[in-house]
């Protein structure tokens, strides 16, 4: 474990939990870093965590290397949200922000190698 990167509510940390067993099963390419964001994660009851932390349902702003800043909502599928504006923890990006800080910046290594 390389220390705490990430704020995970308790509700947020067992939908990663089940995620994980689930793509294990399958051998999805997200296992490795669905286990560092677990692993990285201090976890916090619903009711406490910072505000400035991204949650299931947080409406999160943010950009990718130089490019134009998104805006989306961290949902935990894709009908969840009208469409546009959800983004699924269930993929790279997803799963990337949830749990983090604002002003928080993160170097995500794809399953092909590239970062």
């Amino acid at each position: 474990m390389t220390g705490t990167m990430y704020s995970l509510t308790t509700k947020d940390f067992a939908v990663l939990e089940v995620m994980l067993m689930r793509r294990r099963a399958l051998a999805d390419p997200a296992v490795p870093m669905l286990e560092r964001k677990l692993a990285e994660s201090s976890v916090v009851p619903i009711g406490t965590v910072e505000p400035d932390v991204a949650t299931l349902n947080s409406r999160v702003i943010f950009r990718i290397d130089d490019g134009q800043a998104e805006t989306r909502t961290l949902v935990l599928g894709d009908a969840s949200a009208p469409v546009g504006s959800g983004l699924p923890v269930g993929i790279w990006r997803g799963l990337c922000l949830l749990g983090m800080r604002a002003g928080q910046s993160a170097l995500i290594e794809r399953p092909d190698g590239s970062r």
